[in-house]
């Protein structure tokens, strides 16, 4: 039976998904009734074509799909419960902290429209007035690969999640040897009891100082705020390239964390195969 990929290419990078796919698969002992004919890729690429495209669950049915679109958002929440996509995820960002050492990373925070998604975000932001809205927290790197994940009603405080945000991260923080880790963000990072506890775990806390503080930021922590660009820059290609993500439709926060990461493992990658193609074998390696 052949099969139409819109995401064919997409879908060759998810090798490592799949194994762990199958060998799920295999464990189960048959119960009788009709094999499925669909294969797993096939699963995968429609989900994949939702997430950059941006559509509905129920508007795969006019593509002329091979099953009930139904069958697709039950095979996507099964997945995502399972934690495939996680751990596929936690996969390729342990290959690259092995093969990418940086000493800085970049917060901040973007507001998404709440569109019938979760009543308990149901928070009041500032870009969208009079309208419910959540608020994306990220940290990434120079290479616009996000690290650490967090999601909170539009209306609290970015200081508020400097530390879940940390926790989450790939830092090596209780490592005492190394050099001290830059962790840069807007005026609204400003926090001095933050500040001395990421200290005492080798983090440097660096934001622009407002006008009556009587600190001075050194050169290095000049340049560094100059490059926080690179965050906002990750938003851009999240929000641009995968059309799903601009929009919060989803009842449970998972489902949507999950699109997170299959537009992140994606990134992750594609820098891996730009930076040297030998890194084929290890992201494909079951």
């Amino acid at each position: 039976m052949n099969e139409t990929l819109f995401m064919k290419n997409e879908c060759t990078k998810f090798q490592f998904f799949l194994d762990l796919v199958q060998k799920d698969k295999n464990l189960k002992s048959y119960k009788g009734g009709r094999k499925s004919v669909i294969s797993n890729i096939y699963y995968l690429d429609k989900i994949l074509f939702v997430l950059t495209s941006g559509i509905s669950w129920s508007d795969l049915q006019y593509l002329n799909i091979k099953c009930h679109y139904t069958a697709i958002y039950k095979k996507y929440i099964e997945w995502t419960n399972k934690g495939f996509f996680n751990d596929h995820h936690i996969y390729l960002l342990n290959i690259y902290s092995k093969n990418n050492s940086y000493n800085a990373s970049f917060i901040d925070s973007t507001d998404i429209r709440n569109i019938n998604g979760s009543k308990k975000l149901a928070g009041y932001g500032r870009k969208f007035k009079c309208k419910r809205a959540i608020k994306l927290h990220t940290k990434c790197d120079k290479n616009k690969i996000t690290s650490s994940i967090i999601i909170t009603p539009a209306n609290k405080p970015d200081v508020t999640q400097i530390e879940p945000l940390m926790e989450n991260s790939f830092i090596p923080i209780n490592a005492t040897y190394r050099k001290p880790h830059y962790t840069v963000g807007d005026k609204g990072y400003i926090s001095d009891s933050i500040y001395t506890k990421l200290r005492k775990q080798n983090i440097i806390l660096t934001y622009p100082l407002r006008k009556n503080q009587k600190d001075k930021n050194s050169k290095y922590k000049k340049k560094l705020l100059k490059k926080r660009y690179h965050v906002e820059h990750s938003y851009n290609i999240l929000k641009r390239r995968w059309k799903r993500i601009d929009r919060f439709y989803e009842r449970k926060i998972d489902n949507y964390i999950t699109f997170i990461i299959i537009a992140n493992s994606i990134m992750i990658t594609n820098f891996l195969l730009n930076s040297s193609p030998t890194n084929i074998n290890i992201i494909y390696r079951s």
